[in-house]
């Protein structure tokens, strides 16, 4: 009889345990919606500079995967313009993009792209800004869109209500496992 007791006081802790873990793995399971999106630039979207600066700077509100974050530069007509490529400085959240120094007067955009190494999202845009005077801006065409190489939305759902699932059945063999002994 003291044998019994001991097991059902090991199996009911047990069952209390999983139930806890169970119910925090649900109730602090959410999506992450944060994106690493831009905050600021030098020069600033639609800025009007009489010169070219030595490089474009972008910070964003989360820092930056290095591997898969990058910026461009392109003329108005939104032909790539060859430059060194970018690479995210000391600051996790900033990229920075040397600019050439011969660039002519006109309209330029900074194409970027970056994921989050917080939650791995992918984020992308541009800035345009003009070097000269106002009389040198254009309405830039934009670069081509860059596409997000990420899983379907279908798959993280169902990857979500699979571990749900996992949890729920071990909640409930050791549920069952106690109510048969």
């Amino acid at each position: 009889m003291i044998a019994v007791r001991r097991v059902s006081g090991w199996c009911s802790r047990a069952t209390l345990l999983l139930i806890l873990i169970g119910l925090a793995t649900v109730l602090t399971t959410g999506t992450a919606s944060a994106h690493a999106f831009l905050e600021r630039s030098d020069p600033e979207a639609n800025a009007v500079i009489p010169s070219p600066s030595p490089a474009a700077q972008l910070w964003f509100t989360e820092p930056v995967e290095p591997k898969y974050s990058y910026a461009q530069l392109f003329d108005a007509k939104g032909t790539l313009i060859n430059t060194s490529v970018s690479q995210v400085s000391a600051d996790p959240k900033q990229i920075t993009l040397s600019l050439p120094s011969d660039l002519a007067k006109g309209t330029y955009t900074i194409q970027y792209r970056n994921v989050s190494s917080a939650d791995g999202h992918p984020n992308a845009g541009y800035v345009p800004f003009t070097i000269g005077g106002q009389a040198d801006v254009v309405v830039p065409s934009p670069p081509a869109t860059v596409t997000a190489t990420t899983p379907p939305v279908w798959l993280n759902t169902l990857g979500r209500w699979l571990s749900l699932l996992g949890v729920t059945g071990a909640v409930g063999a050791l549920l069952c496992w106690r109510w048969v002994i």
